[in-house]
């Protein structure tokens, strides 16, 4: 019976769709844990290229959607400060309730004020990090299921949008090479005709261990990249890559990869 889950290719791997995945306990392990050996590549990298580029106003518009490994609220820190309108799709249903706790303040959600805060002095503004993420809460508009990786159409709920921010999250749900640029193809489908993706991935990564156990990650490398971009139908605009400091067992990437694009025209 399909489920509708993607599978990894090794069997002694599990996956991010396991239902019963802890997404709190993963978002709080590798992107709030300030003591986590690699924060300057999982969290602050990111953020710096987001600062970068939103703050400069070189991608402009009044939608994003924000399709992030664990629906984080980090990589739409910034953008909140440019787009009016915030669409979050997630790909499992816990992690669209982890990610609706946070929406609705409930007790013991993430804390994410390593983010906020490392946000708030990048634009020199030491007081009123806390404002920062109810910034995020007013400004979106859906949450959405998006079983990418099941073939499901694109959810009714999503418009197109002005740019798409993914980070991490397609080399974790695609099994294989032509799987991902599928599904990067689904995403670049969401951008209006000159929009842009701002797009995290990582190189040479076959898994990470949360919770006790090995999870799969699909190994891409930058030429990989590149080339799921441009047929996509992307052309890229810049391509930064940041050496890993293999400082921990957790995760075995070489690089981070950071991709902007703009969708030249429509299919």
């Amino acid at each position: 019976m399909d489920t509708g889950y993607c599978k990894p290719d090794e069997e002694k791997h599990k996956h991010y769709h396991d239902d019963d995945f802890d997404h709190k306990g993963f978002l709080d392990t590798f992107w709030c844990d300030e003591k986590y050996e690699l924060i300057h590549e999982s969290l602050e990298f990111p953020l710096k290229k987001l600062h970068e580029i939103f703050s400069s106003e070189y991608v402009k518009g009044n939608t994003v959607l924000d399709f992030t490994l664990g629906a984080g609220i980090y990589s739409l820190i910034t953008a909140a400060n440019v787009f009016k309108e915030i669409y979050v799709a997630e790909v499992t249903n816990n992690g669209i309730k982890e990610f609706e706790r946070w929406l609705n303040k409930e007790p013991g959600v993430s804390d994410w004020s390593c983010a906020t805060k490392f946000v708030a002095e990048l634009e020199g503004k030491r007081d009123g990090w806390q404002e920062k993420e109810d910034k995020i809460r007013r400004a979106i508009k859906k949450v959405v299921k998006w079983d990418i990786c099941g073939r499901r159409p694109v959810p009714k709920e999503l418009p197109q949008v002005d740019c798409v921010i993914s980070l991490w999250i397609l080399n974790i749900i695609s099994k294989t090479k032509a799987e991902f640029k599928i599904n990067l193809k689904s995403l670049v489908s969401q951008l209006k005709t000159g929009g842009y993706l701002m797009f995290f991935a990582v190189i040479n990564m076959t898994y990470y261990i949360f919770g006790g156990h090995k999870f799969f990650v699909l190994a891409t490398d930058e030429n990989f990249l590149r080339e799921a971009a441009r047929e996509a139908g992307l052309v890229i605009q810049k391509f930064e890559l940041q050496l890993s400091s293999k400082c921990t067992t957790l995760v075995d990437y070489d690089k981070v990869a950071f991709l902007l694009a703009r969708k030249e025209k429509d299919d």
